[in-house]
């Protein structure tokens, strides 16, 4: 039984040196780190500059609905997505001021995938680009 009990010491000591250096190497090279993706999984996902999985965009806002908090966006192609540029209707996050933003206005925005698998806006500001 010792030697079943060194066994799976020597392998919990192992795995939990490499994901060290793996976590280590992924925080130096990039502000990216590795997190798991549920409790209790082994499946990993990048996080971005605090938000999980974010992907960065720009476009121009055609309309924006303030009771359902949706903005239509034709935005560039967002590569982080494989998505083509196009035109959509995506929801906004309760944090973003939608006051602040008006139709034809060129903006950056994040993209952050929901529960639901809905990609929605969790930050959108005006273009220093106009």
């Amino acid at each position: 039984m010792k030697v079943l009990t060194m066994k799976y010491s020597s392998l919990s000591a192992a795995l939990a040196l490499f994901l060290g250096i793996v976590l280590t190497h992924a925080h130096a090279a990039s502000p990216r780190v590795l997190l798991p993706l549920e409790a209790n999984s082994l499946h990993f996902q990048l996080v971005h500059e605090g938000h999980a999985g974010a992907a960065h965009a720009s476009g121009v806002v055609n309309t924006i609905d303030m009771a359902h908090r949706k903005v239509n966006v034709s935005h560039g192609s967002i590569k982080q997505l494989g998505w083509p540029a196009m035109t959509m209707d995506f929801p906004v996050s309760a944090d973003v001021d939608l006051a602040t933003i008006k139709p034809g206005m060129k903006v950056n925005f994040t993209l952050v995938k929901g529960g639901g698998g809905t990609w929605t806006v969790d930050t959108l500001k005006a273009s220093t680009k106009q």
